[in-house]
């Protein structure tokens, strides 16, 4: 199995598609699950640009692994229905956030199977759940989009304290003018744990898994790990590597 893809590995892992080398190998990863088939859709471009390189690379190597690619415009964020701010805000924070990463509209996907690609579609309209397409536990992402509903909220009330006022209008000018505030991420410390114990996982374990022995987390964890330990077992060593480092260095040794 190693030797069918290490052309392809060696020229996948020459491509950079994130500045933090533990979510670029997460990247990587999830293109592989797909092409094994242990994960129904690989995503880039929410939260960081479309490398050209890696597109090229899609577009070269799909047809010899059956797999399809394409791009649609970024799905709905679940989480602004949740947050307790003023919806023109709302959206005019988040795209700063946007800005900020260097992120388009334009979100590019990699499925094996015509259901997958389905699925993907039926969240890019907002008909279903984008967990659900990308093969996340709901629970953890019900926890994410609590988490991003959150963070909004702080953004908004600092926000309001920083300019002195709750007025759209004002909160409205402060974010054209790009005034920053700091607000906390709440998950911070789940992804510290998450690094911890999960160091496989692209995305974000809710506390639930987190505390308990036996999880989807768990079972997905160890699918990653799996997937990347038989096609490149160096880089599994890497991810292992670093991510306990990072939650070392972020508190996460408990």
């Amino acid at each position: 199995m190693r030797n069918a893809f290490s052309q392809l590995l060696s020229e996948l892992e020459g491509i950079s598609t994130s500045d933090i080398p533990l979510i670029e190998w997460h990247h990587k990863l999830c293109f592989l699950a797909v092409v094994m088939d242990e994960k129904p859709a690989f995503a880039i471009g929410f939260d960081e640009p479309v490398p050209p390189r890696l597109v090229h690379f899609l577009d070269q190597q799909s047809p010899l692994l059956g797999l399809k690619v394409f791009s649609t415009k970024r799905p709905p964020r679940e989480y602004l229905k949740m947050a307790d701010v003023p919806p023109a805000i709302a959206l005019a924070i988040v795209d700063k956030w946007d800005r900020s990463n260097r992120t388009n509209h334009s979100v590019t996907w990699v499925v094996k199977r015509e259901d997958c690609k389905e699925a993907v579609e039926r969240a890019v309209k907002g008909e279903a759940r984008l967990g659900d397409a990308l093969g996340y536990p709901a629970c953890c992402a019900e926890a994410y989009n609590a988490d991003r509903a959150l963070h909004l909220q702080m953004y908004y009330q600092a926000l309001c304290k920083s300019e002195g006022s709750n007025s759209t209008s004002v909160i409205l000018k402060a974010l054209e003018k790009n005034e920053s505030v700091k607000a906390e991420l709440p998950s911070a410390q789940r992804v510290i744990r998450t690094m911890s114990r999960f160091s496989f996982l692209p995305f974000i374990a809710c506390q639930s898994c987190l505390d308990s022995p036996e999880s989807p987390c768990s079972k997905r964890n160890e699918t990653y790990r799996r997937v990347l330990a038989t096609l490149a077992p160096g880089a599994a060593r890497r991810v292992l590597i670093m991510a306990r480092a990072m939650s070392n260095y972020g508190g996460g040794t408990k």
